[in-house]
C-alpha cells in the first residue's frame, strides 16, 4: 500500500476535478444566476414604475394596463408585478396632486413620484 507524495505534484485529476469543479463551481453558479435573476427584476420594476407614471400624467392611462404591457416585454408574467398607487389627498384625477407608485417584483423594488 503506497502512501500520498505530498512533496511532488503527482496526484489524481479525478479528484482535482471533483474537487474544484462540483464542490466549489456550483454553488458559485447558483449564486451568478440568482444575482441575475434579482438584477432582471430590478430593472424591469424600474421601468415598469417609469413608464407607469408618464403614461399615467401623458395618456391618463391607469399604471395597471401599461405594467402588464412593460412586464411582457421583459418576459414576465404580469401576476407578479404588484403595484402600489396613492395620491397626495385621495383625489387622483385633479391637476397639481403627487402621485406615489411603488412596484414590486419578488424581492426588487421602485419607488416613483410625479405630480399630475
Amino acid at each position: 500500500m503506497s502512501f500520498a507524495k505530498f512533496k511532488t505534484d503527482e496526484g489524481s485529476i479525478v479528484l482535482e476535478f471533483i474537487g474544484f469543479g462540483i464542490i466549489l463551481q456550483v454553488p458559485l453558479l447558483a449564486l451568478v444566476l440568482g444575482l441575475t435573476a434579482l438584477q432582471h427584476d430590478q430593472l424591469a420594476a424600474e421601468a415598469i414604475n417609469r413608464e407607469a407614471l408618464r403614461s399615467l400624467v401623458l395618456l391618463n392611462r391607469t399604471p395597471e394596463e401599461t405594467a402588464s404591457e412593460v412586464a411582457q416585454l421583459y418576459r414576465l408574467n404580469p401576476s407578479r408585478v404588484s403595484l402600489s398607487f396613492q395620491c397626495q389627498n385621495q383625489d387622483c384625477d385633479s391637476v397639481g396632486n403627487w402621485v406615489h407608485l411603488t412596484t414590486r417584483i419578488g424581492q426588487a423594488v421602485s419607488e416613483g413620484e410625479i405630480i399630475r
